[in-house]
């Protein structure tokens, strides 16, 4: 899975989005509860890798965009589509959770 920076999360994420929507996890290495969600992001992330692009962000090491979204707590997920944040879940939440807002994301860029 593609690691996002402050150096490449302009082409990455927002010059995608402008194609289709892109999902960040943000996380940290210190992070218990980031560790135990990643499993779950990555295998829902290869069910929905036809329709979106799924990056990481590591908050300790690109702070600056962290706090440009707002991000208070991880793990979090952010999701961009047309260059904006239209989605964010803050915590660990259950897998059918997170397909279920991916599904209300796909429902809102299908135009």
């Amino acid at each position: 899975m593609l690691s996002v920076t402050n150096e490449t999360f302009t082409k990455f994420v927002l010059e995608t989005s402008l194609k289709h929507p892109v999902v960040i996890d943000l996380w940290a290495e210190w992070c218990g509860p980031c560790k135990l969600f990643s499993p779950v992001y990555e295998k829902v992330s290869k069910d929905y890798s036809y329709e979106m692009d799924f990056v990481k962000l590591n908050i300790d090491d690109n702070l600056e965009l962290a706090e440009k979204y707002g991000i208070k707590s991880i793990p979090a997920i952010l999701v961009f589509n047309k260059s904006e944040p239209i989605v964010q879940i803050v915590g660990m939440i259950p897998e059918d959770k997170l397909r279920s807002e991916l599904e209300h994301v796909l429902a809102l860029t299908k135009n």
